[in-house]
């Protein structure tokens, strides 16, 4: 037995089993070890910030900010605000955070379930994350490719990520949403994970439109910017429609780092975790808008 299936069986023992007793439940249930997915993200091997010495690598994951919905079924939570998922702290806005890395994606959700399980998910939005989808769900992907992109043609593969027409010619969003992760880190230097879909696309679409004319601008002058440059401010608006209540992201500042320091130590963290896979096999812990 590998290392990563010991890992994998320990992550899903129930209480009492013994790891042999695991592995038996699990092939009972279709589920052969053979086919469970990737460990969780590597822990961060250097920090931004000094550590403790006595704080092993091992011990340090990175947390995810999700937002607090109305449909949010998590007790005591404060919707309308950003909720750190490792430790509970909730935060009004996210102040002065720097975003290092983008990617995009693609997640199902179950009809009227808010509970944050997926049914099917895509971390590069193009193929489907088949042996963690396996694993977690019992069954495999609804395709075995989300879309594909040649130049700027985009074909659609899977019918859930397709848009549809009503009888009114109006637009129907795909079942299967697109998402915008981002890691980032405030100025604690402390990294998060935090990944958006539905309503909250278009104001995130706007906030890197807004990043990439500074870019151009700057290129202008004869200077480089990137993501990593800029200090932004995220807060929640309540918006309100025929499905419900939600929230959606709001840009309150995008302010380009002036610190040659503060731009070194940014750049620093960039370096550091940009090999690291934002996947997370866990919960989705996403945004239910």
């Amino acid at each position: 037995m590998t290392l990563n299936e010991l890992q994998l069986l320990q992550a899903n023992r129930k209480e009492g089993e013994s790891v042999n007793e695991t592995k038996e439940r699990l092939l009972q249930e279709r589920r052969p070890v053979a086919l469970l997915p990737p460990p969780a993200p590597e822990p961060i091997q250097e920090e931004c910030a000094e550590l403790d010495t006595d704080f092993e690598d091992t011990n340090i994951v990175i947390p995810r900010f999700k937002i607090i919905q109305p449909s949010t079924r998590l007790e005591g939570a404060t919707t309308g605000r950003f909720l750190n998922t490792i430790t509970g702290e909730e935060r009004e806005k996210l102040e002065n955070i720097v975003l290092l890395k983008r990617t995009t994606g693609r997640v199902l959700f179950p009809k009227d379930d808010y509970s944050g399980e997926r049914t099917c998910w895509s971390y590069d939005g193009l193929f489907p994350a088949a042996q963690e989808i396996l694993f977690k769900t019992g069954q495999p992907p609804q395709h075995d490719r989300c879309v594909s992109k040649s130049g700027s043609v985009k074909t659609v593969h899977c019918p859930l990520a397709e848009w549809l027409k009503d009888e009114k010619n109006n637009n129907i969003a795909p079942k299967c949403k697109d998402t915008i992760a981002f890691l980032a880190i405030d100025q604690g230097a402390f990294p998060f994970i935090i990944i958006f879909h539905g309503k909250a696309i278009p104001p995130i679409k706007t906030l890197l439109a807004s990043i990439y004319l500074k870019k151009k601008q700057a290129l202008l002058q004869g200077r480089t910017l990137y993501l990593r440059d800029f200090f932004v401010t995220l807060s929640l608006k309540l918006q309100i429609n025929e499905k419900g209540k939600f929230f959606v992201p709001v840009v309150e500042k995008i302010e380009e780092i002036s610190k040659p320091e503060d731009r070194e130590l940014f750049t620093s963290c960039f370096q550091t975790f940009e090999r690291k896979n934002m996947a997370e096999p866990q919960e989705a812990q996403m945004t239910t808008v």
